[in-house]
């Protein structure tokens, strides 16, 4: 990569705020419900493939590509210099371990490491989707052992570990988990359903990770960067797996080389630990 490389972690967007935060304007989301559909999209890294495939459709008229780690990218102009423009697409979320004989999942982390010290203690008792090989979304619910029936039992469940969470989908065997179409590695994610806060204001669960995908979809289809008279090459990217050490990003850089980065989401130290976090 070249020592020119400028990397600009960009909070306030072309026309829009747009805050990488619980809380995002409507009118920084632009006209029509395209939004919607973005932040109700699941994305455990590693696993986007359906909001990468909603992505495809939404920019089919700009050709984009996709590599093999699923990044979705459009690239726009010719010449010098070439700047790459990039969000990613994924959030975290756990996977299904193991499934119980009596129904119950059990999950592990995706990334392994929390991404803050509540992360685990936040989904207890919280309505979940485990996302099916087939595209489905099963309803679910985290739960454990409980505390308060429990206080006399040597360390008793604190909820704050996967090791404690179960997900319930109502089930009462195994047979019947593997019947709704659930399997192991199957990724499992809070339910993201938005909410309307106030007027303007709106939250859901992913709705931090998933803003810069509204942002440059606003880029190239509101704004139409494509008509644009552009001075060098252009190039627009949805990467994958940003939770998981930055793969996507990497793949990306590592390809095209470019002379400049403007990249629109949170910045993760690969090397920060949960404890480090504000």
């Amino acid at each position: 990569m070249k020592k020119a490389l400028v990397v600009r972690a960009m909070i306030c967007f072309v026309s829009a705020t747009i805050l990488p935060g619980r809380m995002i304007s409507a009118q920084a989301f632009g006209a029509g419900q395209d939004w919607e559909q973005l932040v109700r999209t699941p994305a455990v890294s590693g696993y986007e493939q359906k909001l990468a495939e909603q992505i495809r459709a939404k920019l089919k008229g700009l050709s984009p590509h996709t590599d093999n780690l699923g990044n979705v990218y459009v690239t726009l102009g010719s010449g010098s210099p070439l700047r790459l423009i990039a969000t990613p697409m994924d959030e975290p979320g756990y996977v299904v371990s193991e499934i119980t004989a009596d129904g119950y999942l059990r999950v592990q982390r995706l990334p392994q490491a929390p991404p803050n010290l509540a992360f685990d203690l936040l989904h207890a008792a919280q309505p979940a989707w485990v996302v099916t090989r087939s595209g489905n979304q099963v309803n679910g619910v985290f739960a454990g052992l409980s505390v308060h029936l429990q206080p006399q039992r040597l360390n008793a469940p604190k909820m704050t570990h996967p090791d404690e969470l179960y997900v319930d989908l109502g089930a009462t065997s195994r047979e019947e988990v593997r019947s709704a179409g659930v399997d192991l590695l199957d990724p499992v994610t809070l339910t993201h359903h938005d909410y309307q806060l106030g007027s303007f204001e709106y939250t859901a669960p992913g709705i931090g990770d998933h803003f810069g995908c509204v942002a440059l979809m606003n880029l190239l289809t509101v704004l139409r960067l494509g008509e644009a008279k552009l001075s060098g090459t252009v190039t627009v990217a949805f990467v994958t797996q940003q939770w998981a050490g930055g793969r996507g990003l990497d793949r990306l850089l590592n390809e095209i080389h470019p002379d400049e980065l403007i990249f629109v989401g949170r910045l993760l130290s690969p090397k920060s630990s949960p404890s480090a976090s504000p």
